[in-house]
């Protein structure tokens, strides 16, 4: 073989071992990013569900409020289509939020459609939530690409209530309270997004509707409206968190002992007296926001009964008024 064939071929055996090991290392960095982003959702949703506590417990959380970028959608999919199958509404309200707002900032059509194909609502307690995400990355995926906007779900061709036909005609941000109202009522995914809704609005009639909402919607519903409503209430003072804890609608007070945990706020002694409602679902998301605030579980364990609950507040009084200075720190 002439010397300039040789020299050919030895540089071409060079150079494609060169890219080889480019394109493997590349798939490795990926891989391990993937992986890193997994080890991120999961170890939230541990936090969120009071599974990880203390130093350990704030770092994920910190780590899942510091995702950005395309690349953390799929691992924010894979966590919404877990978190779906959990009885506590934070991890999946959380994944979702962000999850939104990365895929309404996404111009990386690719990714809409991994999301629009992953979501899995079929399953879990807040499958018709997933159906939700599902829709919004299809409208944007619509956006991105031009895709002429299908003729909306609500127009009905072989009738409807007067309801559904005016509601048909107008973007969603311009119906009505009772409108929404009337909406959450139906099947399907516009149900949720009617619920989004009323918690996207400002004011307190709207606060006063979504927890209206709650009673209304069919049992498939109920969690959903629940933790929107949870959701609403974090962007409330913390006075006015102190007097939902003492409302008279149990749904409100409900929400609030939740988003006293969520937001962090310092209403510890609060949260004691409200584990002694007389509502066992308000008792409980005041302890587990106890749970969160202070990574310590003094009880009671679920299901406990009126008695077992009193007796848990008054360890937790104790322990509060023992780590009060502590707590005011974090």
């Amino acid at each position: 073989m002439p010397l300039a064939q040789r020299r050919f071929v030895v540089l071409a055996s060079l150079y494609f071992f060169v890219l080889s090991t480019a394109v493997a290392a590349a798939e490795d960095d990926r891989d391990k990013k993937v992986d890193r982003y997994d080890r991120i959702v999961d170890a939230f949703i541990q936090y969120d569900i009071g599974q990880l506590r203390g130093e350990k417990g704030a770092q994920a959380n910190q780590g899942f409020l510091a995702l950005q970028g395309d690349d953390a959608i799929p691992a924010l999919v894979r966590g919404a289509n877990k978190a779906a199958h959990l009885t506590q509404s934070c991890p999946i309200m959380v994944i979702a939020n962000k999850l939104q707002q990365l895929l309404s900032q996404t111009s990386d059509q690719g990714m809409l459609r991994y999301a629009l194909q992953h979501l899995d609502g079929s399953k879990g307690i807040y499958g018709q939530y997933i159906e939700s995400l599902k829709a919004q990355a299809k409208q944007l995926l619509r956006e991105l690409d031009g895709t002429p906007e299908q003729p909306s779900e609500r127009v009905l061709n072989k009738g409807g209530t007067a309801g559904q036909l005016r509601r048909s005609k107008m973007p969603i941000e311009k119906w009505s309270k009772d409108d929404l109202l009337e909406a959450i009522t139906e099947e399907g995914v516009g149900a949720v997004q009617a619920l989004e809704e009323l918690k996207a609005r400002k004011g307190n009639e709207y606060t006063a509707a979504l927890a209206e909402a709650v009673t209304r919607v069919n049992d498939s519903l109920k969690p959903i409206a629940r933790a929107l409503l949870a959701q609403r209430l974090t962007r409330m003072t913390d006075d006015t968190l102190r007097a939902m804890l003492k409302g008279d609608d149990r749904e409100v007070r409900a929400a609030a002992a939740y988003a006293v945990g969520y937001k962090g706020s310092p209403l510890y002694h609060e949260l004691v007296e409200t584990m002694k409602d007389r509502d066992a679902t308000v008792a409980l998301n005041a302890q587990q926001s106890l749970i969160k605030l202070s990574g310590e579980d003094l009880g009671p364990a679920e299901g406990a009964s009126y008695a077992e609950r009193f007796a848990a507040s008054k360890r937790w009084r104790l322990w509060v008024e023992k780590h009060i200075d502590e707590l005011h720190k974090r």
